[in-house]
């Protein structure tokens, strides 16, 4: 099953990058990358530093609530060499396993899982419920002020993760769900009480503010990737929209570290806004070099570490770096 599901993967991956390249001028899209504009290509390149920095302060949040206290530097360090994983490695070692794997080493594996599934359920949900609200403005179709439509935008993404959070803790939480007669709601309420540290308001909204400057980076450097390709400013407004549908549809895991997923849903939204396919694919392509070129960092902290450390994986100096607090 693991092995049909790793070639299902590969097979999705390599054909959505076949349809894709089919489909585009694959001269034109060599042509915007030397038209690009230098500046605004610089400006986005070290994005994924920035977004990871926010994300392991997620991260350590989390963490702390379930009473691991951690070095920041040491949690940075891991996420970037679990990056260089998750772009780089052709097996199942992942950014989330081996953050899982290592941590695990300094705390207690069951509270690093428990971290990790709602860092990345944070993520997930900031972003797909952002998406849903790009959809419903261009769906408006209506020329509305830039600074009232960021408004609205931002709080109904707040709101919509609120509302979904406190929906979960209320379940969590209410007595007159002490003892439920349905055994697929006792297991729900027994699933979510293995949460019951990181379900707080307090913990939650705060994760939900990271959870959104990370993808308000992330939207900021599309459309700075789209300035530089020429892409007009009246049309940056909307290349801000788009973008977050196409990430949301990026994180469906049924390819490789999402290649394919991400050049195909460019190719088809941005078009949708007057950008052009060539256009898309360059800006689609360039965000990922930017995320490999950020993970050969991590790669480089990998070695490192190894060569101090003869050759083993998951340093053993792992506990200089944290302090878990008995619960």
């Amino acid at each position: 099953m693991n092995n049909g599901w790793k070639i299902f993967r590969l097979l999705v991956t390599l054909s959505l990058i076949g349809l894709v390249f089919f489909k585009v001028d694959g001269s034109q899209v060599w042509g915007n990358f030397r038209k690009a504009n230098l500046f605004w290509l610089l400006l986005a390149l070290p994005y994924p530093l920035i977004t990871l920095a926010l994300g392991v302060t997620r991260w350590r949040l989390l963490l702390r609530a379930l009473s691991c206290d951690i070095d920041w530097v040491y949690l940075y360090r891991t996420h970037l060499i679990g990056l260089f994983f998750n772009n780089f490695s052709p097996g199942d070692l992942g950014s989330d396993v081996y953050r899982t794997l290592r941590v695990s080493r300094i705390a207690p594996r069951n509270d690093v899982v428990r971290a990790v599934i709602c860092d990345r359920f944070c993520g997930w949900l900031s972003l797909i419920v952002l998406g849903l609200f790009a959809i419903l403005q261009l769906r408006l179709g209506r020329s509305v002020d830039f600074l009232r439509s960021t408004f609205f935008l931002l709080i109904g993404v707040l709101a919509g993760f609120t509302v979904v959070m406190l929906a979960i803790i209320l379940l969590c939480q209410c007595s007159l769900l002490t003892n439920p007669q349905s055994r697929w709601l006792r297991r729900a309420l027994e699933f979510l009480r293995l949460y019951e540290k990181l379900l707080s308001f307090r913990i939650l909204s705060r994760a939900a503010m990271f959870s959104v400057a990370v993808h308000a980076v992330v939207i900021s450097v599309v459309v700075l990737l789209a300035k530089a390709y020429g892409v007009p400013n009246e049309t940056l407004w909307n290349v801000a929209l788009v973008a977050p549908v196409g990430l949301a549809i990026t994180m469906l895991p049924i390819s490789i570290a999402g290649h394919g997923i991400r050049e195909s849903s460019f190719v088809v939204l941005f078009p949708l806004i007057g950008v052009s396919s060539e256009v898309a694919l360059a800006m689609a392509l360039t965000l990922f070099g930017c995320i490999a070129i950020s993970s050969l960092f991590g790669g480089c902290l990998l070695l490192a570490e190894h060569w101090r450390s003869k050759w083993d994986p998951l340093p053993a100096n792992d506990f200089d770096h944290c302090n878990v607090k008995s619960s």
